[in-house]
C-alpha cells in the first residue's frame, strides 16, 4: 500500500517527479498495489485538467495499481481524480479520512485486515 499526503501547492514540477517516484514505487512492490492520496491539506494545484491528461498518457503509471482511494474535499480535487480515472481505467474511491480509507481497504483486501494501522491523528479505525 502506498499513501501519499500533499499540501499548500502543487507544482507541475511536483506533480511529474511524485509520478515518477509512484512509477517506480508501483513497480518494485508486489500487485496488486493500493494507492492512498490525501489531499485534505491542499490547497491549489497549478496544473490545467488538460494539461494533467497529457501527463497521465506520458506515464504508464496505473497499470500494476489495483484500486485508487482519494481522501478530499468534494472540490476540483476530485476532479483530478475523476479525470484520472477514466484515462487509467482503474477503481477509484473516494474518501472523506484516512479512517475510512483504512476501513474501505480492509473490505477489498483481506490480506490488509489484519495489520496494525496507525493514524496520524492517534485513532485506530
Amino acid at each position: 500500500m502506498l499513501l501519499s499526503t500533499f499540501s499548500d501547492t502543487l507544482t507541475r514540477a511536483e506533480l511529474i517527479a511524485y509520478m515518477g517516484d509512484v512509477v517506480s514505487l508501483l513497480r518494485n512492490g508486489i500487485p496488486i498495489v493500493y494507492h492512498v492520496s490525501d489531499t485534505l491539506q491542499l490547497d491549489h494545484v497549478e496544473i490545467s485538467l488538460r494539461a494533467f491528461q497529457d501527463l497521465l498518457k506520458s506515464f504508464a503509471l496505473f497499470t500494476d495499481l489495483g484500486c485508487q482511494i482519494d481522501i478530499a474535499k468534494p472540490n476540483t480535487h476530485m476532479i483530478f481524480t475523476s479525470v484520472a480515472s477514466q484515462f487509467t481505467r482503474i477503481k477509484v474511491k473516494h474518501a472523506a479520512s484516512l479512517e475510512e480509507a483504512i476501513a474501505f481497504l480492509k473490505q477489498v483486501a483481506p490480506d490488509l485486515r489484519d495489520l496494525e494501522w496507525q493514524c496520524s491523528n492517534n485513532l485506530d479505525p
